[in-house]
């Protein structure tokens, strides 16, 4: 577990913060909570799993509103958490394979 976190952790360690106006693509009451959130939280690597389990505002929904250059970056925190077990409602295996895999196309 330790060296697939530090693998994690170097991955990562030269992604740049994406700016507080790119945290989001979407719009509406959790986008704009999870701008208030995430705003100047330029360390993923200070995310501790209780802010991530709840954020945005209680709802623990962030993964579904990154923009794609913020979901790049605050991944890791959510990969660590999750293999250490301290997630309860993200769920970053999940997230990244509906919102990151292209979709099949149905045939017939």
């Amino acid at each position: 577990m330790d060296l697939l976190i530090a693998q994690i952790r170097n991955a990562f360690r030269n992604t740049s913060f994406p700016g507080n106006d790119d945290l989001t693509d979407s719009f509406g009451e959790e986008a704009e909570a999870l701008v208030a959130e995430f705003c100047d939280k330029t360390n993923w690597a200070q995310l501790d799993a209780g802010f991530l389990n709840q954020a945005p505002d209680g709802w623990g929904s962030a993964l579904s509103f990154f923009s794609g250059r913020a979901l790049r970056f605050y991944l890791p925190a959510y990969l660590i958490a999750d293999i250490e077990a301290k997630l309860v409602n993200p769920d970053p295996a999940t997230r990244l394979c509906v919102f990151v895999t292209p979709m099949m196309e149905k045939s017939g």
